[in-house]
């Protein structure tokens, strides 16, 4: 079973190989429109002029959520979460793990304008008999 670590990592490694895909794609329209506007005199000319700078938008702001998702999962995989480069390249605070781990000694705490917590779960009668916690003491 992998972890959620494992997880995130793969997810940003998928998003960036997408992300990276339609920087190339908004890359080459734009280049397109550059030629199609160097062939053509006029209003054509200076629509696709227009339409190739806001292609090159989009494909630097696809080109930079690729360069984040691929930072993102190498901090991921970093071997050491508190590792001091892979916390910089995301922006964590050094110590700081990116993925809370499981640690069966956190526990609620209420604030004092809470209401109190219910000893026992609020559930319909019929569903009573699968939360039922036997007392062991």
């Amino acid at each position: 079973m992998s972890t959620m670590r494992d997880h995130l990592r793969q997810h940003h490694e998928i998003c960036s190989e997408n992300h990276q895909g339609l920087a190339d794609a908004f890359q080459g329209m734009a280049e397109h429109h550059r030629v199609l506007s160097s062939r053509h005199t006029g209003e054509i000319s200076e629509g696709h002029k227009a339409l190739g700078e806001k292609c090159a938008k989009v494909a630097s702001h696809f080109q930079n959520l690729a360069d984040h998702n691929v930072s993102c999962a190498q901090a991921l995989a970093a071997t050491n979460p508190s590792d001091a480069d892979a916390a910089k390249s995301v922006g964590w605070p050094a110590g700081v793990s990116g993925v809370a781990p499981d640690n069966p000694h956190y526990r609620a705490v209420p604030r004092t304008s809470q209401r109190e917590l219910p000893v026992k779960p609020n559930v319909p009668l019929e569903f009573e008999k699968l939360i039922e916690i036997e007392d062991v003491l």
